[in-house]
């Protein structure tokens, strides 16, 4: 016969709750919803801004009103990489966090053509890495070619102005 005491039973009952709880969290440590990144974009979320950012300026100094300018930037993404996912919603969230009307500086992207070392420099990694993918033996020259690249600039400075076509003018 086994004798059980009440002292026995509350710390039996208290390890099978230890072991029921442990089990319940270990089954919801899966977190629910999106996962938390904590502000980390992935590179291909950079480019896509400076795409949308580019487009939408672009589009906006040649007199585009607003909203014709978001369909501007959704087709420089779509003309530039074709897969990558983009919407009028996803336009304006990036213009909202980078181009808020309180910022007093903001991301200015422009398109250059890039000419130089640098560009010298991209053309023999590229020459080298085709020479290693075809077995191929290094070229000894590989930057003798280099043409100019087009490439965008990034720099911070003043948010620009687009003023409304028909927006009233002070009287002097």
């Amino acid at each position: 016969m086994i004798h059980l005491s009440s002292h026995s039973c509350r710390h039996w009952f208290s390890l099978e709750w230890a072991d029921y709880t442990r089990t319940c969290m270990e089954a919801r440590e899966a977190m629910r919803g999106r996962p938390r990144t904590n502000g980390v974009k992935r590179a291909w979320m950079l480019a896509r801004t400076l795409i949308v950012l580019k487009g939408f300026d672009e589009a906006r100094n040649k007199g585009a009103k607003h909203e014709a300018a978001i369909s501007e930037a959704m087709y420089a993404v779509r003309s530039c990489l074709p897969e990558m996912p983009i919407s009028r919603t996803e336009v304006k969230r990036i213009l909202a966090e980078l181009r808020s009307k309180r910022s007093e500086e903001t991301l200015l992207v422009t398109e250059e053509m890039q000419n130089g070392p640098a560009v010298a420099r991209y053309h023999d990694g590229a020459a080298l890495l085709r020479a290693f993918s075809r077995g191929n033996d290094v070229p000894s020259d590989p930057g003798s070619a280099s043409k100019p690249m087009q490439g965008l600039s990034i720099r911070i400075g003043p948010p620009p102005s687009h003023p409304r076509s028909n927006a009233k003018t002070l009287k002097k």
